[in-house]
C-alpha cells in the first residue's frame, strides 16, 4: 500500500494528494506529525544523500527551523530518529513511500512511478 504523510496547507502536499484521486490510485494517507520511526528509517534507507533528502533545506528555511536541522546534524542516529519523530516540521512535505518507492516532495514526472506499469506506457 501506497503511505503519504502530508502537511496541511501545503501546495506539494495537496498536488500529490489530488494526483492519486485523479489517477484512482489508493493511499493510505497521514499528517506528517504521525508518521512513525520505522517510516523515516525505511524513507532514510531508500535515499541517496540520507537526512539531506527529506529534511527542509536549511538556506530556505525559517531561523528557527534552520536551528533545529543544523541540531538534528549534531545528533546520533537514534537521537536523530527521536528528534524527527517529535518534529516533524524539519521534514519536507508530502513523504510517499511504499515497498520499493520513495518520493519526497511534489514532482510531476517522478510521481508516474506509482503508476501501475501497464499505464505508463500507453500515457
Amino acid at each position: 500500500m501506497i503511505q503519504v504523510y502530508y502537511k496541511r496547507g501545503c501546495n506539494s502536499s495537496r498536488q500529490t494528494l489530488k494526483w492519486f484521486k485523479d489517477h484512482s490510485i489508493t493511499i493510505s494517507k497521514a499528517p506528517i506529525a504521525k508518521i512513525s520511526k520505522e517510516d523515516i528509517v525505511k524513507t532514510l534507507s531508500m535515499t541517496d544523500k540520507g537526512l539531506e533528502d527529506i529534511v527542509k533545506h536549511p538556506t530556505r528555511s525559517k531561523s528557527e527551523t534552520r536551528k533545529g536541522i543544523l541540531h538534528l546534524y549534531e545528533l546520533s542516529f537514534n537521537e536523530g530518529l527521536e528528534y524527527l519523530k517529535h518534529n516533524t516540521n524539519l521534514l519536507q512535505t508530502p513523504i510517499v513511500l511504499d515497498d520499493n518507492k520513495l518520493l519526497v516532495g511534489y514532482n510531476s514526472e517522478e510521481i508516474r512511478k506509482y503508476l501501475p506499469q501497464k499505464y505508463r506506457r500507453y500515457h
